[in-house]
């Protein structure tokens, strides 16, 4: 389904075009990914999910995780002082593979019709890199640095992904 939608985008918009759109849709997520690395929030954050696999089509959702000790307040803060929308606020049980993780706070916000969704994974608490919260299966990660070379990559109108 993804693949037909993607071509369709393609056709619709042409390569380069389409590239762009990708490019921008993940620029939010590395917008927020570099302002949680610094303070007042100072943490790791990775982008997990079909965005990480540069799918953007459908009910494209960032999904950021934050490994920190900051309050979700914070986090939520630190994204409307830079633009995104005021964010709405829930909790949910955690998966991995094999095993609960606990309950994690998250939070979901948006902007220029990207919706982002975050959540917070304190350190002490072991939530693995390479699963599905939710579901409990592996998904793709991104650190910031690798996001940030795959969107340097898009922009050149190439496909990283």
């Amino acid at each position: 389904m993804r693949l037909h939608l993607r071509a369709l985008a393609e056709s619709a918009l042409g390569r380069e075009a389409y590239l762009g759109r990708v490019a921008d849709v993940l620029e939010h997520a590395a917008v927020a990914m570099g302002l949680f690395s610094a303070p007042p929030v100072s943490a790791r954050a990775t982008l997990a999910g079909r965005a990480a696999r540069g799918q953007i089509e459908g009910d494209c959702r960032l999904h950021l995780r934050v490994e920190t000790e900051v309050a979700i307040g914070v986090l939520a803060a630190a994204l409307v002082d830079h633009g995104f929308d005021e964010p709405s606020f829930d909790s949910f049980d955690a998966r991995s593979a094999s095993s609960r993780c606990g309950r994690l706070h998250r939070l979901a916000t948006g902007r220029d019709d990207v919706e982002l969704v975050v959540v917070r994974c304190p350190p002490r608490q072991v939530v693995p890199g390479g699963f599905d919260l939710v579901r409990g299966r592996p998904t793709s990660t991104l650190d910031l640095e690798s996001l940030i070379e795959r969107i340097r990559r898009l922009r050149k109108g190439e496909d990283p992904f």
